[in-house]
């Protein structure tokens, strides 16, 4: 089993990574300091894998990989992991699937052969369906249909912004659908998906590299590759043609919001994509942000704002398409359509007036504690390498971030400003109560240029 050495620089830990015959990648970033390891399986499949009639379904299956597996009883995986004093989770998001557990490191062998079993064979039975389809269902119903703005701005959105199901569908699922799942879907979404050549093994902390790498052949390297994934879809058209504007009524909010995004470049080009996650920090990064200064100190029509390229998760924890999303909510009686203005107005001050070197050097300083943040405790730092070893293939990239994010300069972020002012956007407004109640005011999506419209916004 070959293995590939990272260099050590100076702000780059050691890091190890090595591919088994059968297509499973690992990972091994030691830390002598941390006295705890975390073992990460990241799987290359999310809730953009769906198909149409199972929203939600990615989602149900992570929940489904926990109910037991050849050797482990149900439930048993927990009790070891919890046993010996440690944590677990897993998380399902866009473009990737993740179970992790954080364990003394004498731990960690016994919890590979248990994620090794969990990759084998897991249990799926009916009786495991039906409690996990209920337990899914509580999160949906107190995440998103009993919550105000639930979904919001991702769900709504994602809808205007991509035409292909893929993207534009609610991963978290509706209910109708969640009930309409069968154990014949989650076995063969299983078969597809949760196999060696779509996964990646990280483990990070205080371990050996070398014993990390003998451990992850000795339990994962006879297991079968599986089949290859079908290709994703890829978005067309890569940039909307026209605005596209809707809104939607919500009795559990207070107040009304508006989201407006846009489409940006393909993450793995982070040449063309860097200036964007700082145009977004510029924009929404908290009281500093411009939108905070133009919409709610100035202008006084809202009374909280951001802005991120958050729209599918972490903007490094996703492949393209993506986009920037600003989000406003508004005062009582402020009227978006002003509100929309005012977030244009701030694009076109950026796009003709740069950035000043102070407020350069904090973006730059913010953006840089935001990244190391991702790699600071060991679940996080396992999750953001085998991300990047899966979806870039690169796992140094979360160390090599802040050096690159210092390298977006003024014209960088001008050109990134000019580009979304320009572009045809995706706008949403929630309104307060039921639908036709109030007066109904929501933007039609005209600013200072002229706009069409393909939305249903009055």
């Amino acid at each position: 089993m070959p293995t590939a050495r990272s260099s050590n620089g100076v702000r780059t830990p050691p890091i190890t990574t090595a591919r088994l015959a059968n297509g499973l990648r690992a990972v091994v970033v030691p830390d002598r300091a941390t006295h705890v390891a975390c073992v990460a399986v990241v799987y290359d499949v999310g809730m953009r894998a769906e198909p149409p009639g199972r929203t939600g379904f990615a989602h149900l299956v992570e929940h489904l990989m926990f109910a037991g597996s050849r050797r482990a009883a149900p439930g048993g995986h927990a009790r070891f992991v919890q046993g010996v004093g440690g944590t677990f989770n897993g998380s399902t998001a866009a473009d990737r699937t993740c179970f992790h557990q954080v364990v003394p490191p004498a731990a960690v062998e016994r919890v590979l052969a248990l994620e090794a079993d969990r990759m084998a064979g897991p249990v799926l039975t009916p009786d495991a369906l039906a409690a996990q389809r209920a337990v899914v269902r509580e999160e949906v119903r107190g995440k998103t249909l009993h919550r105000p703005y639930g979904g919001f701005p991702r769900v709504p959105v994602s809808a205007l912004l991509f035409d292909e199901f893929a993207y534009a569908h609610d991963g978290f699922g509706s209910l109708a659908d969640l009930e309409a799942a069968t154990l014949e879907d989650a076995v063969a979404f299983v078969e597809q998906h949760y196999r060696p050549r779509h996964a990646v093994v990280a483990v990070v902390g205080d371990v050996d590299p070398d014993d990390v790498l003998a451990a992850v052949q000795r339990w994962f390297g006879d297991l079968p590759a599986g089949a290859s994934a079908p290709a994703a879809p890829r978005a067309r058209p890569a940039s909307l043609a026209a605005d596209r504007t809707a809104r939607s009524w919500d009795p559990l909010a207070p107040v009304p919001a508006l989201a407006c995004a846009w489409r940006v470049p393909d993450p793995a080009d982070l040449a063309a994509y860097l200036p964007y996650v700082l145009l977004a920090d510029l924009l929404g990064d908290g009281a500093t942000g411009r939108l905070a200064r133009a919409l709610v100190r100035r202008a006084g029509v809202a009374h909280a704002v951001g802005a991120g390229l958050d729209l599918a998760g972490d903007p490094f924890d996703v492949r393209d398409p993506t986009g920037l999303v600003a989000t406003a909510f508004l005062r009582p009686g402020a009227d978006p359509a002003h509100a929309l203005r005012l977030v244009d107005d701030e694009l076109a001050a950026v796009a003709a007036h740069g950035v000043p070197a102070d407020e350069l050097e904090r973006l730059h300083a913010v953006a840089t504690a935001r990244t190391w943040a991702r790699v600071e405790r060991p679940a996080r730092r396992a999750l953001a390498v085998a991300t990047a070893l899966l979806q870039r293939d690169r796992p140094s990239l979360p160390w090599e971030v802040p050096g690159l994010l210092a390298q977006v300069g003024p014209a960088d972020l001008r050109a990134a400003a000019a580009d979304l002012g320009a572009a045809p956007r995706a706008v949403h407004v929630v309104l307060p109560g039921e639908p036709g109640a109030g007066p109904g005011s929501a933007p039609d999506a005209t600013g200072p240029r002229e706009r069409t419209s393909a939305g249903a916004v009055a």
